[in-house]
């Protein structure tokens, strides 16, 4: 028996070694914590944002107890009138009313659940995006930024108005950067531009138009140069407020 529950432990130490590794690069073993921990930290994000009304869990508890005394009467008057017609003397014991409040509250929670889960599968099968989401690349959206920052929408390029940039940019033929691929990127960040009261373009604010991104990531200033925190970037959206103009 001892050697058997040795050889056991062996060859499940061995195939942990053997496949451990093999999760580990597969994303596996995370799903796996995901599944079994992921309640832990939806707690740690919820419970400090939780608010209590207190006058409404008041009245719950008054109304609860008012309930739970007038079934009990009902329960007990009930069950001593049948046990006199037995011959017998029963009365309701207290602890099945609070056993039968447990139970009711235990299937109103379950009911809650079974309508969250098919609120949720609902609004996931109705929502037209992807299941997965690749996570953003830094360096990825700093050379996007880049490849925006030059195509020569500056005033140490052009020197000229908006119309003529405009008309400039889309008549230029770019091998490097398709007018394609450079629309994609339009659509993935504003390039706003900076003018003076005559039109003249002085300065470049590129930024990503997802909120979140913009956020972690910050953006692009030709006139400070760089990349800068997204700080920086709205402070200069809102110095300049009035004189940008989306390219």
């Amino acid at each position: 028996m001892r050697a058997r529950l040795v050889l056991w432990v062996f060859v499940g130490i061995a195939a942990v070694v053997l496949f451990l590794p093999i999760l580990l690069g597969s994303g596996t073993f995370s799903l796996l914590v995901t599944l079994a921990l992921g309640w832990s930290s939806f707690l740690q994000r919820t419970v400090p944002r939780l608010t209590w009304n207190w006058d409404l869990i008041g009245m719950a508890l008054v109304s609860i107890s008012i309930i739970l005394f007038l079934a009990h009467k009902f329960l007990n008057g009930l069950s001593k009138s049948i046990a006199a017609k037995r011959g017998t003397a029963w009365s309701w014991p207290w602890k099945w009313t609070w056993s039968s409040l447990v139970a009711l509250m235990l299937l109103f929670l379950v009911g809650m659940a079974v309508g969250g889960t098919a609120h949720q599968n609902g609004w996931i099968a109705a929502s037209p995006e992807s299941f997965l989401e690749r996570p953003a690349d830094p360096w990825q959206i700093g050379v996007e930024m880049g490849i925006l920052e030059s195509l020569g929408i500056s005033s140490g390029d052009t020197e000229g108005k908006m119309k003529e940039v405009r008309r400039d940019f889309w008549k230029a033929k770019d091998e490097n950067f398709p007018k394609q691929d450079v629309m994609s990127l339009l659509q993935k960040y504003h390039v706003l531009v900076v003018v003076d009261d005559q039109g003249t373009i002085q300065d470049t604010i590129i930024f990503p138009r997802d909120s979140l991104l913009r956020e972690k990531f910050g953006g692009r200033n030709t006139l400070y140069g760089g990349k800068h925190n997204w700080e920086s970037i709205s402070g200069l959206l809102e110095k300049h407020q009035g004189h940008l103009v989306a390219f």
